[in-house]
């Protein structure tokens, strides 16, 4: 849109209004944190069903 009208405006201008006015950037967490019986709970199944022969009857490489 500016630029069809020919104004130039640099970035921390634009940074700048947009925090004026409660726009302030933020970025989402990628990955959520695991609770500790969460990860008791993974560490479990992970161990129960750890065969490895198990994995590559289901999921063949080849």
């Amino acid at each position: 849109m500016l630029e069809e009208t020919g104004t130039k405006v640099s970035i921390s201008t634009v940074k700048r209004v947009l925090y004026q006015h409660n726009l302030k950037g933020c970025s989402a967490r990628k990955k959520p944190l695991l609770p500790n019986r969460h990860k008791k709970g993974r560490l479990q199944f992970a161990t129960a069903h750890g065969q490895i022969s198990y994995f590559l009857e289901k999921c063949p490489l080849v």
